[in-house]
């Protein structure tokens, strides 16, 4: 199948007139053809916006996208794609539905179809500010279904903060999939990133301190992190552990799953 991974969602263009950060709440999603379902790749509501820096001289700010659902497939090689975001104002309550206008709207991506698999930038316009949207099209893909479960934590007293990052098929961009405060022990979190067959997924898990103001110490004590890379296959499963040294012990489960077209 051919697949399309998003990598990357960023507001640009906008002027943010307030203090501090920005409010965020809305949903950014694509239709996959085979499950023709809203599929989520950002979504916020009110009561749960998200907090974002606004660059004042690029209006530029990234969205942290949701996890799984990051991959949708392309039988008919084009992506529809709808989003509608809003800024949270001061006095708002979270019962109200609806902020100020951020952008909204809807589109089609289409002649995604190739020969290869590449990396693309697209730009959509609104009235307020635009989307740039960073996503792979990979040819003859499949998926990689990650299951991170944390086994143990460290001792730390300010805690544990984790970051699980994935590279796919040899392209260098950093797909994020995970970046914050660890899950409690027996916890697991799930993510999808597509790979092309006969390549590989690169994985990258770093375990911190909560707080990194830690003073007198140099910054490789502050961190410990494991890298693997996992073939990909059709219908298997590989298993690894990543040892974190005093931050604590990660379960890494990747299955692998190729899908079949629907017959007409």
């Amino acid at each position: 199948m051919s697949l399309l991974q998003f990598i990357d969602i960023n507001i640009a263009g906008y002027h943010h007139a307030r203090p501090g950060p920005a409010r965020i709440f809305g949903f950014v999603a694509a239709r996959d053809t085979i499950e023709p379902l809203r599929n989520y790749v950002y979504k916020r509501e009110i009561s749960n916006y998200e907090a974002v820096s606004v660059k004042q001289n690029t209006g530029m700010a990234r969205l942290s996208l949701t996890s799984p659902v990051r991959v949708i497939s392309m039988v008919a090689a084009c992506a529809l794609m709808e989003f509608e975001l809003y800024v949270r104002t001061e006095d708002q309550l979270d019962d109200e539905p609806k902020g100020d206008c951020l952008i909204e709207g809807c589109t089609e991506f289409t002649s995604l179809h190739a020969s290869q698999s590449y990396i693309e930038h697209r730009r959509l316009y609104g009235y307020n500010c635009a989307l740039d949207v960073k996503f792979a099209v990979l040819i003859n893909a499949v998926e990689a279904r990650i299951d991170i479960k944390v086994l143990r934590l460290g001792a730390i007293a300010s805690g544990v903060n984790l970051k699980v990052y994935a590279k796919t098929s040899g392209f260098r961009e950093v797909i994020r999939l995970f970046e914050g405060a660890a899950p409690k022990p027996g916890a697991t979190r799930c993510f999808v990133v597509a790979v092309e067959t006969r390549n590989y997924l690169d994985l990258y898990i770093e375990g911190s301190p909560g707080d990194n103001s830690v003073l007198g110490q140099k910054e490789q004590a502050l961190r410990s992190w494991w890298k693997c890379s996992f073939g990909s296959g059709y219908h298997c499963m590989d298993e690894q552990v990543a040892e974190l040294g005093d931050f604590g012990e990660i379960s890494v489960k990747v299955n692998w799953k190729s899908y079949r077209k629907r017959q007409s």
